[in-house]
């Protein structure tokens, strides 16, 4: 299988999860195939970065699409936009690429303080929810600046990306990356050892999430999406709400274990055009 061919399939994938979003009722199996689609376009990403010639413009192109696709999400309300996350997976691999560990280090060091400085201010100072203008632009204001997505595909899929890239001459290091990514994202969504980590704030002592209140002897309730830790666990990937999903349901990530096959069986040409450039090279 070639570069070409995969890069379809992950272009099905995403319709068919796009689909999956869009229609009300839509069979369930499309949720599922969709859920193979990240995976392949995080491989893909790094694959690519290995072989262009421009890489300048290679994520120059990646954050035109990103903007692109963001300014779509709005008006159809859908979340499904790889891009993003795909800008930031490429924008680490160039940083980890360099050479010289002194230029690596300050690349990676301003990467870290834009990120976390976008994160306290639109959490913090400016957060989306309290601007409805700014909420309804939100996919668009973190494509345009380049920012780890806060929806769907965060900063989780990001390490993914960046580890395929880092073992991509290795066909073992791919499968332990990705089946232990798969297990983990089975576990933390699908299980109660999700929830268990979800509310270990509160099994340790640091929250109360029943406490008394002090003008009522009443349950005071306090929500798990509240804390810093679940904001943190939301910032991974790791969605509350839906945690303890049913195994099986739309929103189960059972499915992305069968993105590793695919990778495996991706040999190093890039599809259409290839013998011409090699005859050219040569």
């Amino acid at each position: 299988m070639n570069g070409l061919t995969l890069a379809v399939m992950a272009a099905a994938c995403l319709i068919a999860q796009v689909t999956a979003q869009l229609i009300p009722g839509a069979p369930i199996w499309l949720a599922w195939a969709g859920q193979i689609a990240m995976p392949l376009c995080a491989f893909l990403v790094g694959r690519g970065f290995e072989r262009t010639r421009n890489r300048v413009d290679f994520l120059i192109r990646l954050h035109m699409a990103s903007v692109m696709t963001a300014a779509l999400q709005t008006p159809l309300h859908i979340d499904v936009n790889p891009f993003p996350a795909l800008v930031q997976i490429a924008l680490l691999v160039t940083f980890l690429f360099w050479h010289d560990r002194r230029r690596r280090l300050i690349g990676l060091g301003a990467y870290v303080l834009w990120q976390a400085a976008w994160f306290a201010l639109l959490n913090a100072v400016l957060p989306f929810h309290a601007v409805p203008a700014l909420y309804d632009h939100r996919h668009l204001v973190a494509a345009f600046f380049g920012l780890v997505p806060m929806w769907d595909y965060r900063a989780c899929f990001i390490v993914l990306g960046v580890l395929l890239w880092r073992f991509r001459r290795s066909p073992a290091g791919i499968a332990v990356v990705m089946t232990a990514f798969s297990l983990l994202w089975l576990a933390m969504m699908n299980t109660r050892f999700g929830l268990g980590v979800l509310y270990l704030p509160y099994r340790i002592g640091v929250a109360d999430p029943v406490g008394m209140s002090a003008t009522a002897m009443s349950p005071v309730i306090v929500s798990p999406t509240e804390t810093a830790w679940s904001i943190a666990l939301q910032y991974l990937g790791f969605d509350p709400f839906a945690m303890g999903s049913p195994p099986f349901g739309p929103q189960s990530p059972w499915m992305m274990i069968f993105a590793l096959p695919l990778m495996l069986a991706c040999d190093r040409r890039r599809g259409f055009g290839e013998p011409r450039i090699l005859r050219s090279a040569l």
